[in-house]
């Protein structure tokens, strides 16, 4: 399946199989997607995380809502590693030595929620 190159919306619940036929894929062995949390939605297939925030108009004020992160293939692992989230890991007043990796248990617990209603692992 052929999507834009700054990625897609779900619309429907995916699984892994059919993340691996989107094209074009930019990685072999993971796809990177976006949260919008506050919204329950989630983007798939983009090269760079922040394209995300171009499909929604490009605000800084979206950026700044959007988590991202790499659902890699074999083994699935979810790794929440984004530029995009510096913002949120700031806000938190995180310390560790990568502010691009979501560590926080609680944020962790709402992106899967989210992440599991879209994509079926």
């Amino acid at each position: 399946m052929k999507i834009d190159p700054r990625g897609m919306l779900l619309t429907e619940q995916v699984d892994v199989a059919w993340l691996k036929k989107i094209e074009p894929q930019y990685f072999k062995d993971f796809i990177k997607f976006d949260i919008l949390l506050e919204e329950s939605k989630v983007f798939v297939g983009m090269q760079i995380h922040s394209h995300t925030n171009g499909l929604l108009g490009g605000s800084p004020e979206t950026r700044e809502k959007l988590y991202g992160g790499n659902l890699f293939y074999e083994p699935i692992k979810i790794v929440w590693e984004s530029g995009l989230n510096l913002f949120h890991n700031n806000k938190l007043g995180a310390t560790h030595s990568d502010l691009r990796l979501i560590e926080d248990k609680a944020t962790i617990g709402l992106l899967d929620a989210v992440l599991q209603k879209w994509v079926k692992l």
